[in-house]
């Protein structure tokens, strides 16, 4: 058929196929349906990072220096001036929950808690619908901090998740968004006798789980003070080496982006 013979395209086409769909159906053709396009997705905040992503994960530190206070008497305003006052863990589950209340159906998400022990909370890549956030708020709301910082097992298990897709650029990654929020050196996984990890070295497993760089990782550093220059340093490389953002929470409880030092 030529176009002077079926007329104007395409709705000489459709004509045509309606006519003849079923005989294509018996050769085993198979009708392909119109893709209906993404929904455009609201940036979601956290810490004052937005993101468009499609599959965040969240790590959140609940080693024992958590319990631990921060902030002021000051009144909280709200926005950039905001001051986070109160337990450090409070604070954490308080920003948490709100990022994940503003997630999009469309969205996965996933929690992964961390001190000596690692665990995904109600398993992993959730769809960010009513059911599954009600679930993880009631699971936010038993967990008490204790124990050491093992940030290296919360890295691996997200990267684990991202799978193929991490060095095979014909494969999409399972995660395309990290958060970790932590407030202390990393950590061997020994809950009694817990030892500094090399932050350089994690750096380096780091950057070869992510060589094509596909997942962006944002750093929010909580309460800096307690920790040492090195785990600062630590947190703003891991932000800069994989285009993300890094943030601070300092004791007063006043969040900041430092410049590098």
């Amino acid at each position: 058929l030529t176009t002077a013979t079926i007329g104007p395209f395409p709705d000489a086409w459709k004509a045509w196929y309606d006519d003849h769909k079923d005989e294509l159906a018996e050769r085993g053709a198979r009708a392909v349906g119109v893709r209906k396009p993404k929904k455009k997705l609201e940036p979601v905040d956290y810490y004052g990072i937005e993101t468009l992503s499609r599959r965040i994960v969240f790590l959140l530190d609940i080693s024992g220096s958590m319990k631990e206070m921060i902030g002021t008497d000051a009144e909280i305003t709200g926005g950039e001036d905001e001051v986070f006052n109160g337990k450090k863990i409070d604070i954490a589950k308080r920003v948490l929950k709100q990022a994940i209340r503003n997630l999009p159906e469309e969205v996965f998400f996933t929690v992964i808690v961390f001190n000596h022990k690692v665990q995904a909370l109600r398993g992993k890549a959730l769809e960010a619908n009513q059911d599954n956030k009600n679930q993880i708020y009631l699971a936010l709301n038993d967990i008490q901090p204790k124990g050491a910082t093992y940030t290296y097992g919360a890295l691996d298990m997200t990267f684990q998740m991202a799978g193929r897709g991490l060095k095979d650029k014909f494969y999409d990654p399972g995660v395309d968004t990290i958060f970790l929020l932590s407030d202390g050196a990393p950590t061997t996984d020994s809950p009694d006798k817990a030892e500094p990890m090399e932050p350089e070295t994690i750096l380096a497993q780091v950057s070869d789980w992510n060589q094509l760089k596909r997942i962006q990782i944002h750093a929010i550093c909580i309460d800096p003070r307690i920790g040492s220059g090195s785990f600062v340093r630590f947190m703003k490389a891991l932000a800069r080496e994989h285009s993300g953002t890094y943030r601070e929470i300092g004791g007063d409880g006043r969040m900041s982006t430092p410049l590098d030092r």
